[in-house]
């Protein structure tokens, strides 16, 4: 995992990202298969990735449902996306948290993961988010594990506190050491 940067969703990366969509199809635990990826058309024209693109960077720019959305690449290019959500809803901080991501089936268990939050924490730490709320599914270990990792590192208030979904976990996590 040497020379990883986090970028704005570029047409650059369209083949490696379009590339990683039949990993996330193959995989047999859907918790762990980013729906929005499984669904993806893998064949799409450029034109219609730079549609995809532009509706990502778009919601960069709502007023009232900003995502914040950057990719993870290394040396095979995307390996991963993370998103913030610096304006949250009651609902949002309730499913999703501050900070969502996904790598690569293929990157997974590499520290990947850590990383990209490791560079969200960072950006929410420059856009003013003192603490970012994060959640997970209870069955998706992996990130469970990550966050709770993360929150060893970092520091937070009361580690995992019960969600209004009982299947969920939140943690709230400083976003500066």
């Amino acid at each position: 995992m040497n020379n990883v940067k986090l970028v704005l969703p570029d047409v650059k990366y369209r083949d490696s990202f379009l590339s990683a969509i039949p990993e996330f199809r193959a995989l047999e635990n859907k918790i762990w298969q980013d729906q929005n990826m499984a669904d993806m058309n893998d064949n799409m024209s450029e034109s219609e990735f730079s549609d995809y693109l532009k509706s990502i960077l778009d919601r960069a720019n709502s007023k009232t449902n900003k995502k914040l959305t950057y990719w993870l690449i290394d040396e095979d290019g995307w390996a991963g996306t993370i998103r913030i959500r610096p304006n949250l809803s009651k609902e949002q901080a309730e499913d999703f948290g501050h900070i969502g991501y996904e790598v690569r089936p293929s990157k997974r268990g590499q520290g990947y993961a850590k990383q990209m939050i490791r560079f969200a924490l960072a950006e929410c730490a420059q856009i003013g988010i003192s603490k970012a709320c994060f959640a997970c599914d209870n069955d998706n270990e992996p990130s469970k594990k990550t966050i709770i990792s993360t929150f060893r590192e970092y520091g937070g208030d009361d580690g995992w506190i019960d969600g209004c979904n009982i299947n969920d976990y939140h943690c709230w996590i400083k976003t500066s050491k």
